[in-house]
């Protein structure tokens, strides 16, 4: 009888109740992991480079709109740099005043007295140049004069060449070159050749031409003065 009352009492035993972890999530991602390990082993070597050469372009994208959109908020939006209206202040004054004479205390402040020049005999010395006299008919020079007496460009005299003949116009005329001389050669043109001078005056950048042909059209008028072509300023 205690027999079969032990051995009930073994059979309703009370084992100790054990609570497993939920294991459903980390099951669920092995699989996916595995799965797109198995697709990436799959890809050739040609398809595995296109898609890093895709994630590396991708990065350099997006770090290239980053900084973009960094400058343009700084530039558009965080700006702070004085407004471009030029200044008042006495050294703007001072640069800007370069075109006009100086006002130092060095100088009258007075009209300056212009020295009179003595141009009469410009066109009869001219017309008896050697150069002057070589130049086929039917080409025609514009010979101007000026001075920088008042700090700006002044026009003094004018004189049109044409035929081996030299006459003082009064304003611009129309002719195959213009030449502009600085005034301060005038002198130079009684002893010296016309040649000589506006070489001089050229290397010394007081030398200018103008033309409204084209340069082509400009060398085949010219083309039996071709000798004398630096003497033109061409």
């Amino acid at each position: 009888m205690i027999k079969k009352l032990s051995n009930k009492l073994k059979k309703l035993e009370i084992k100790p109740l054990t609570i497993k972890p939920k294991t459903k999530n980390s099951k669920s991602k092995k699989p996916e992991i595995n799965r797109l390990l198995l697709k990436w082993n799959s890809l050739t070597k040609k398809k595995k480079t296109f898609v890093l050469s895709l994630f590396i372009v991708g990065i350099i994208l997006l770090v290239a709109i980053v900084l973009f959109g960094g400058f343009f908020v700084k530039v558009y939006f965080l700006d702070t740099s004085e407004p471009t209206h030029p200044p008042t202040s006495p050294s703007t004054s001072r640069t800007s005043s370069t075109r006009t004479p100086s006002t130092s205390p060095s100088q009258p402040s007075g009209p300056r007295e212009v020295p009179v020049i003595d141009y009469s005999w410009v066109p009869q010395k001219l017309a008896s140049n050697e150069l002057i006299q070589k130049l086929p008919n039917g080409v025609s020079i514009l010979l101007k004069f000026y001075n920088f007496n008042t700090g700006f460009r002044e026009w003094e005299k004018m004189y049109y060449i044409e035929n081996n003949q030299v006459k003082e116009v009064p304003s611009d005329v129309d002719a195959d070159i213009i030449m502009i001389i600085h005034s301060k050669y005038l002198i130079e043109f009684k002893t010296k050749e016309f040649c000589e001078v506006t070489k001089k005056a050229n290397a010394n950048g007081d030398l200018g031409l103008d033309s409204e042909m084209s340069k082509t059209s400009l060398l085949w008028k010219f083309r039996s003065m071709m000798g004398y072509a630096d003497c033109f300023g061409f």
